[in-house]
């Protein structure tokens, strides 16, 4: 274990995004003490192969899998083989990390204010701004070492990290529920336990490639860089009513209060 940060990156094929997203997520955390582990999911595209020529300082391990397990396995397996961390995070590989993310997240989670999960924010930064801050001002919160965050019921799953007091206390992801047991209802259940989640603030913006809202066109053969990002124009109107929904839900304070109460 190197470090007291430790991140989880999965594989399954793509690995034209590996390429570009490993290799960040490796350079750009912001902070000294994480480890990534890769778990590979059964690729047959040549990702084992490449995963096997790298070397990294960061890069503690890279387990491979005989199967296409699902996340929920995984994540657990990871979270309790990692029992010694301070934090357990999550980048996906079809998502390219903000620049310093990890220490900026570690910095809003070192407070004593009871947060699940701290996230980057992975909408389009134009859809954000289209929100006015007023709408979503109930919800913004300064910690106490001055680290602002805006609360939130759930985050994205694809870049997170959280306290792995946090999971000691909640346990496992289990096979239950509408999602059988899925990083949203994870957050529902730290909910319900007192845990907000929040995105840090000013957003840290995540680039999600595998978000419905993009149509993705790979120039080069072989799939390989540079990548064209071609957005539908049918998808704009939907995804900034998701972006208004996300960013102006009720007081989590007063959700989190309701449940205290019961």
């Amino acid at each position: 274990m190197n470090g007291n940060a430790a991140i989880l990156y999965i594989t399954h094929n793509r690995l034209w995004l590996s390429r570009l997203t490993l290799p960040h997520l490796l350079e750009s955390g912001g902070y000294e003490g994480y480890s990534v582990t890769v778990v590979d999911n059964a690729s047959t595209d040549g990702t084992r192969e490449w995963l096997a020529s790298l070397s990294h300082p960061r890069l503690a391990s890279i387990l491979l899998n005989d199967s296409n397990l699902p996340l929920r396995d995984v994540t657990n397996r990871f979270w309790a083989s990692n029992s010694g961390a301070e934090f357990v995070g999550k980048v996906d590989n079809d998502t390219l990390m903000p620049v310093g993310f990890i220490g900026q997240a570690t910095k809003a989670l070192r407070n004593p204010v009871k947060i699940g999960a701290a996230g980057a924010m992975h909408f389009d930064p134009l859809d954000v701004a289209s929100v006015d801050t007023s709408a979503y001002a109930h919800n913004l919160r300064r910690l106490p070492n001055g680290r602002q965050v805006l609360l939130q019921r759930h985050l994205g799953g694809c870049c997170y990290l959280m306290r792995h007091s946090v999971v000691a206390k909640l346990g496992p992801m289990e096979n239950a529920g509408y999602l059988k047991g899925g990083w949203t209802e994870y957050q529902w259940r730290a909910l319900k336990d007192g845990y907000a989640h929040a995105y840090l603030y000013p957003f840290m913006f995540a680039k999600h490639f595998d978000d419905p809202d993009f149509q993705l066109s790979v120039s080069g053969s072989g799939g390989s860089l540079p990548v064209k990002l071609l957005q539908a124009p049918e998808f704009r109107a939907n995804e900034r009513d998701a972006v208004r929904k996300l960013l102006t839900t009720d007081s989590v304070s007063a959700m989190l209060e309701s449940y205290r109460i019961r």
